[in-house]
């Protein structure tokens, strides 16, 4: 589709008891489409570990979330794809808990949606 894509390291935050980055346990992508970045972690979007075994399930919380929402679990190595201004550093990440997706929308009220037409394909895109 002559898209641009990125894919991005960093730490994706599986529970609260790991407060340091020692490496990258995480990949996601970044997504451009008219100038304006998104976040897309197709393996959180895909489903989840219970009892060491893979549970299928789509989430769409992890495609295009909010960059200020998306950072409560994932960080990246380089402050660029952060995606908020300004960057938090790797303390703040640790000493904030990991918020699901779904806890904001606790507190949402309306949804803006985007929608672009890329080589004849419309894609809509919650922002």
């Amino acid at each position: 589709l002559g898209l641009y894509v990125r894919c991005v390291s960093g730490y994706a935050k599986n529970d609260n008891k790991i407060n340091n980055i020692l490496t990258s346990n995480h990949e996601w992508n970044i997504l451009k489409i008219d100038n304006i970045f998104y976040h897309i972690d197709s393996t959180w979007g895909a489903g989840f570990l219970k009892d060491g075994k893979f549970e299928k399930k789509f989430s769409e919380k992890y495609f295009c979330p909010e960059p200020e929402l998306f950072i409560f679990t994932h960080y990246p190595l380089e402050n660029r794809w952060q995606l908020i201004s300004p960057n938090i550093s790797s303390e703040e990440f640790f000493k904030r808990v990991k918020l699901d997706p779904f806890f904001f929308d606790l507190f949402k009220t309306d949804f803006i949606y985007h929608t672009i037409k890329v080589k004849n394909k419309t894609i809509i895109i919650k922002r």
